[in-house]
């Protein structure tokens, strides 16, 4: 069985608070490595003291575009994310959904 790979955001982002949208963009990345290469992560927002939207948007809200949601859900897993925050991040999939669902002209720009 295939290890499961762990993403720690706060080496990703150096630092503790998940707010800016370049963190996010950072973090993206990762992830799209991982679900290009259809590998299965744990992203763990262990030490993470803020999260924001803006945060979430550039990390997770934009694989929307590239990622069906069940795909996402499938292969990528959060951990250390409070409830209050693993709503926020089910909402910001929700929306991104739509946004891109409304938007086919948008090109992959990755």
């Amino acid at each position: 069985m295939e290890q499961e790979l762990t993403i720690n955001v706060e080496e990703v982002i150096r630092g503790k608070d998940a707010i800016s949208s370049d963190d996010g963009q950072l973090l993206y990345n990762r992830l799209c490595e991982v679900l290009k290469a259809e590998k299965k992560a744990v992203v763990d927002f262990k030490n993470i003291d803020l999260i924001v939207s803006s945060f979430l948007n550039s990390a997770f809200g934009q694989l929307v575009k590239d990622f069906d949601k069940e795909t996402i859900e499938k292969l990528i897993c959060v951990d250390n994310l409070s409830e209050e925050d693993k709503n926020l991040l089910d909402r910001v999939l929700d929306m991104a959904k739509l946004y891109f669902e409304q938007r086919p002209d948008i090109e992959d720009d990755h």
